[in-house]
C-alpha cells in the first residue's frame, strides 16, 4: 500500500463482525447465489487495505502457483483473485428477489445459499460477513441492489424494486470518488464512504413501460447508520448545519445532493389555495397547513421550487468533534453535477411541515455557484455509465477497460484542482 492509496479512501472505521453494526432490529435472512454474477469494477487498493489476507504477499502464502509468477503475470493473477473474492462473497440476491416478479424475471441461481443481514431501513441492501481462509471474522460487505426483504414484494414503483441498475451502480461508484476528491481538495475532514466494486448480476431489472436494463450490485464498506429514524434529524440537531455546510462546500465543485425526489414545488391552486408537490407527488393539505407553508417559505405567487438537500452521513457524525473517525457521506444515487444553481436550497428535518428546515435563497451570501476552475461538467458520466453497463453486459468492454475509462474521466475533470 502506498501513501497515495491511503489518501484516496478513509482508513476506517472498519467493522469486522455483524455485532459491530450496533443496529437495533438487525434481521438475518437467506440469500441465494446468482449464477451469472461477475465483477465489472474492482478497487484493488481498497480491498487489500480493508482485507489484509488479500494483499499479494498474503495470497502468495496461500497459493504456491502465485509464488512462482513474476511481473505482469503475477499482477494479473492477483487481480483475478480479487475479482473472484468479490464475486464469491457478494454475488447474491435475497430469496424473495430471485423469484419472478414485475421487477425482474426468474433469476438463474446456483442453489448455494448464505446468511446475510438486513439493518432496519435497508430496502435493497444486505450485509455479508467475510472470513479469512482460516475461518476468522475478517470484515463485512455492504451490498446494495441485493433485493427486498422476505415479506416484501418487488415492484416497479419508485424505490420498491429491490434492485439497482448496473449503470446506476457504476455511476454511484464514480460520484463517491468525485465527492471524496472534492472533500480532500477543500480540506474538509469528512470523507465519502468507499466502494469496493460493482457486479453485473447477469439479468435485467424492469422499468415502467416494459423497458429493462442490466441489473447490478454496488459493494461498499460496511458502516453504521445514524440513530435518527429515516435519516431525518431534529431541527435543532447540529447535524442539520453540518449537512448543509457540506452541501454548500461541494457546490463550489458543481456537486449537489439535491435531486427530483427531494424537490418541493409550490404553485397557485384553485379557489385561492396552493398546490404542493413533494418529489413530484401531489400532497393534500388543509388550508391551515397551506397558509403555514406559504408563510414559512415566503410564497407570493408563481411557482416556487425548493431543492431539499440529501447529504447522508454515517453514525460518526453524531459524535464528531473534529477528531477521527470523521463522518463519511454515503448513498450517491441522488448526487449530480450541475453548471448552475437557481432555486433555494433547504435542509430536510423531522417535525416540520414538508420536512423543511433552514432555507438558503439565491442572493444569500452563503448561496454558492460552481467555481469555473473547479466545477465538474454538468451531467458528468450520467449517460456514459449506462452505455458502459450495456457494453460490459454484451462483452464489448473488459473489467480493465471499464476501469481505465472511468479512472481517466475522473482524472481529467479533477486535473485542474492540483493547481488551484
Amino acid at each position: 500500500m502506498t501513501s497515495d492509496d491511503d489518501a484516496r479512501f478513509p482508513a476506517g472505521p472498519l467493522l469486522r463482525r455483524i455485532a459491530e453494526l450496533a443496529a437495533d432490529g438487525l434481521a438475518a435472512e437467506r440469500a441465494v447465489r446468482v449464477a451469472g454474477a461477475r465483477a465489472a469494477l474492482v478497487d484493488r487498493a481498497l480491498l487489500q487495505h480493508d482485507f489484509p489476507f488479500l494483499r499479494a504477499e498474503a495470497l502468495e502464502g496461500q497459493d504456491p502457483v502465485l509464488r512462482r509468477l513474476r511481473g505482469a503475470a503475477r499482477e494479473r493473477a492477483v487481480e483475478a483473485r480479487l475479482v473472484r473474492f468479490l464475486e464469491e462473497h457478494a454475488g447474491f440476491v435475497s430469496r424473495r428477489q430471485a423469484r419472478p416478479s414485475e421487477a425482474n424475471g426468474a433469476v438463474a441461481t446456483t442453489g448455494e445459499e448464505t446468511t446475510a443481514y438486513r439493518p432496519p431501513d435497508y430496502g435493497r441492501a444486505l450485509i455479508f460477513p467475510v472470513a479469512t481462509p482460516a475461518g476468522r471474522p475478517a470484515g463485512l460487505l455492504d451490498v446494495k441492489g441485493a433485493g427486498v426483504a422476505p415479506r416484501r414484494r418487488p415492484s416497479i414503483e419508485p424505490h420498491a424494486s429491490g434492485l439497482m441498475f448496473l449503470g446506476e451502480a457504476l455511476r454511484e461508484a464514480v460520484y463517491a470518488r468525485l465527492v471524496d476528491a472534492a472533500l480532500r481538495h477543500a480540506g474538509i475532514r469528512c470523507r465519502a464512504l468507499p466502494v469496493y466494486g460493482v457486479l453485473d448480476l447477469g439479468f435485467d431489472a424492469r422499468l415502467p413501460g416494459g423497458r429493462a436494463l442490466p441489473a447490478g450490485l454496488l459493494v461498499r464498506r460496511a458502516h453504521r447508520r445514524p440513530g435518527c429514524r429515516g435519516g431525518l434529524k431534529h431541527p435543532d440537531s447540529p447535524l442539520v448545519a453540518l449537512e448543509l455546510g457540506l452541501e454548500l462546500a461541494l457546490r463550489h465543485y458543481g456537486l449537489t445532493s439535491a435531486a427530483p425526489m427531494t424537490r418541493v414545488e409550490i404553485a397557485p391552486g384553485i379557489s385561492g389555495e396552493i398546490a404542493v408537490r413533494w418529489g413530484g407527488t401531489p400532497l393534500r393539505l388543509g388550508r391551515r397547513d397551506q397558509r403555514e407553508i406559504a408563510a414559512a417559505v415566503g410564497f407570493e405567487g408563481g411557482t416556487l421550487r425548493l431543492e431539499g438537500i440529501n447529504v447522508q452521513l454515517t453514525r460518526e457524525a453524531e459524535t464528531y468533534r473534529g477528531r477521527r473517525p470523521a463522518p463519511q457521506i454515503l448513498d450517491f444515487g441522488a448526487w449530480r453535477a450541475r453548471a448552475r444553481f437557481e432555486h433555494p436550497a433547504a435542509s430536510l428535518v423531522a417535525l416540520r411541515l414538508l420536512r423543511l428546515g433552514e432555507i438558503i435563497v439565491p442572493g444569500d451570501p452563503r448561496y454558492v455557484q460552481p467555481d469555473p476552475r473547479l466545477a465538474i461538467p454538468q451531467g458528468f458520466l450520467d449517460v456514459e455509465c449506462f452505455a458502459l453497463a450495456r457494453r460490459f453486459r454484451a462483452g464489448d468492454v473488459s473489467v480493465r477497460a471499464l476501469a481505465r475509462r472511468l479512472d481517466g474521466a475522473i482524472a481529467d475533470v479533477t486535473a485542474a484542482w492540483r493547481s488551484s
